[in-house]
């Protein structure tokens, strides 16, 4: 029997590790991701630069919702998308940017088939 759904839903998020890269003007660069809630002075990791250093806070929360179908024969597909409710934008030596916000938002399509 073809199915059609939707499942929305609540998630946490907890950053572990990640990489990063940019690319401008044919030049690229790229490194580890770095989780803080609060960064200060210069990290020496990127030569003396702090900008060059791409800093997020680890923990997220949001909204994601998965919407699906799946047909007869075991076949199906999934599209799914998420909404970050957390500003991940790190404070600079304990002060804020209450100008800009960081937020994150995903979205994923899978296609499958079920044995």
């Amino acid at each position: 029997m073809a199915e059609c759904f939707w499942v929305p839903g609540p998630y946490i998020a907890y950053g572990l590790g990640g990489r990063w890269k940019a690319e401008a003007n044919g030049v690229s660069v790229k490194g580890k991701l770095k989780f803080l809630n609060d960064y200060s002075g210069v990290d020496s990791s990127m030569g003396g630069n702090s900008r060059t250093v791409p800093y997020t806070k680890p923990f997220d929360f949001g909204a994601n919702i998965l919407i699906g179908y799946e047909f007869q024969k075991n076949l199906y597909f999934h599209i799914n998308a998420q909404l970050g409710f957390t500003d991940i934008d790190p404070s600079y030596d304990g002060i804020s940017d209450e100008t800009s916000s960081l937020k994150t938002a995903q979205g994923g399509l899978s296609i499958g088939y079920r044995f």
